[in-house]
């Protein structure tokens, strides 16, 4: 079933390009669930679980056509870039929160909740916090760019 899904949104995207469609393989592991695919004209990104309803053991990975990320605790965010070089997300891990781009992860900090893909110059934007009680800053990459205090 996820080799026909993964096919189906290769093909949409084919159709629109007038180009011949191909399907990419997940190769999910057993017990391992997808949540979420995100594709582009040339490659998906797929945010996986396994032990979904066991809190204390449950594992999220992003997987890519040739390989994956994880595990994580938690994964948010998961999107394609706007000029499609890539895909974002946000993740947690035992050391906090991360922003990531492609094999680049920012972080950690202890809060990410805005993540956007910008053009150019702009392509990792997300608004994140270093402790409980510091202001939400706006970062490109791993630069500030402005506050959001109250956001």
């Amino acid at each position: 079933r996820v080799h026909c899904l993964v096919f189906l949104l290769i093909v949409l995207n084919s159709l629109q390009a007038q180009e011949t469609a191909f399907s990419l393989p997940l190769d999910l592991e057993e017990g391992e669930e997808l949540i979420q695919l995100q594709a582009d004209i040339l490659s998906y990104a797929a945010l996986t679980v396994i032990n979904r309803n066991d809190p204390d053991n449950k594992q999220y990975f992003v997987r890519f056509e040739n390989g994956k990320t994880g595990p994580w605790l938690e994964v948010k965010y998961l999107q394609a870039t706007l000029d499609s070089s890539g895909f974002l997300y946000t993740a947690k891990n035992e050391q906090g929160w991360f922003a990531v781009e492609g094999d680049k992860k920012y972080g950690p900090y202890f809060e990410v909740p805005k993540l956007r893909s910008g053009k150019s110059a702009f392509c990792c934007l997300y608004l994140a916090k270093e402790n409980e009680n510091s202001n939400q800053l706006l970062y490109n990459r791993d630069k500030v760019i402005g506050g959001a205090a109250g956001i």
